[in-house]
């Protein structure tokens, strides 16, 4: 008798989680696109912090590059015997790491209180890829002064 009841037992319970799946499986089916717009929803949210972290990531890079370069240029015009604005500009330009055609690139030499500077300032545009924001073309300037005699 024992496995009688516990045979039936046995089907009840097997009936009840069937019943119990075919509940959740028509649950998940009549959702009728719920999914598809959170989605859409939250992976708009998404991709936006995505390409902008993107974006912002490329500008500080391109920043630091020309400020880089602008140092490292009027570093080697410190070193050097003569001075020659040319040779500076040239070797800021092999400096930089972001499209060194397109830089402006100027290094005069001063004199301020009798004392003889380089100065080399170095101006690149920036361009965002995404435009998600219209920001247009953005300006970066690296400058860099040093004491040459």
């Amino acid at each position: 008798m024992s496995r009688m009841i516990g045979s039936v037992m046995k089907r009840v319970e097997m009936r009840q989680a069937t019943r119990d799946h075919a509940w959740r499986a028509n649950r998940l089916i009549r959702d009728d696109g719920t999914v598809a717009i959170e989605f859409a929803v939250v992976g708009l949210l998404f991709f936006t912090l995505l390409l902008g972290s993107i974006e912002m990531g490329r500008a500080m890079w391109m920043r630091n590059s020309v400020q880089f370069a602008a140092e490292e240029a009027a570093r080697w015009a410190l070193v050097q015997s003569a001075e020659n604005s040319t040779a500076v500009v040239d070797f800021a330009r092999g400096r930089l790491t972001s499209s060194p055609a397109t830089a402006n690139i100027s290094a005069p030499y001063v004199t301020v209180s009798g004392i003889r500077y380089v100065e080399v300032t170095i101006t690149q545009n920036f361009t965002p890829v995404t435009t998600l924001v219209p920001t247009g073309t953005i300006t970066m300037t690296g400058r860099a002064r040093m004491p040459v005699g």
